[in-house]
């Protein structure tokens, strides 16, 4: 549970329960929360609320009249996770995999001088000669392998992420890692417009514009994107010269699209 204290009242209030961990707004306004539902089985959900205030739908609070208080929205504070996107960038990632690894070794380590290996020495070198090299996750998982072999003991091992984290369309049950390229059907080129700037349409993919299936998705009837166009955001994001129109569509096949 997450409590308040009151300096004026000399008295702690209970904000909310199944709090897990929180955290403050830079100004200290707002809060987030991570809370899980009781039991083994309970599922996770961030919330956002006025800091130091009690979370609507509590013991004695019921919230505001005919308030959904269990969806994600304002009203109930639920942040609706699934919608939030993150890039990945696969060798940064691979260089943090790797760095972490060293510090958990160098910190977690039964002794501290590492069966008299330079623990530092070994993945500098390893960092310098062979990570730059990494071209695969799988690699990586080799690299990382073969630094821990050079402690000499067993029951020290690297591996892979599980196959439900790997699954393309999450069917494992896991996280999905990988996400359908979104393609809008069009050949745009960057303007400058007044400091900042915009994609131009240059030519979009038509197709058979009747049928779904066979026509470019900004082609269809209806749509209202025509040639010489300018999009200046993709899904309330403002574009620029540095992110492509593919890059900002990543892992949104299937998916709507606002384009402004």
């Amino acid at each position: 549970a997450l409590f308040a204290f009151s300096f004026q009242r000399l008295k702690e209030e209970k904000l909310a329960d199944g709090v897990q961990d929180y955290e403050l707004s830079m100004d200290l306004r707002n809060m987030v929360l991570s809370c899980r539902e009781p039991g083994p089985d309970g599922e996770e959900e961030w919330r956002v609320h006025v800091a130091g205030e009690k979370l609507p739908g509590g013991d004695d609070d019921e919230g505001p009249p005919d308030a959904d208080l269990d969806s994600p929205g304002p009203e109930s504070g639920i942040l609706d996770i699934k919608r939030v996107s993150l890039e990945v960038v696969p060798r940064l990632e691979w260089a943090q995999v790797f760095e972490e690894s060293c510090a958990h070794v160098a910190e977690m380590y039964f002794d501290d001088e590492h069966g008299g290996v330079d623990w530092s020495a070994t993945c500098a070198r390893y960092r310098e000669e062979l990570l730059p090299r990494v071209r695969s996750r799988i690699e990586l998982t080799d690299l990382v392998t073969e630094l821990l072999a050079e402690l000499g003991i067993s029951h020290c091992s690297f591996s892979d992420p599980t196959d439900a984290e790997c699954d393309e369309d999450g069917g494992g049950g896991g996280a999905s890692f990988f996400g359908a390229q979104g393609q809008l059907g069009l050949r745009a080129s960057w303007q400058a417009i007044e400091g900042a700037g915009a994609w131009r349409v240059e030519q979009l993919t038509k197709g058979d514009t009747w049928d779904a299936r066979y026509s470019g998705p900004l082609a269809r009837p209806g749509v209202g994107i025509t040639e010489g166009a300018f999009i200046i955001a993709v899904n309330r994001t403002k574009v620029c010269a540095e992110v492509s129109l593919e890059q900002m569509l990543a892992n949104s096949s299937g998916a709507e699209v606002l384009l402004t």
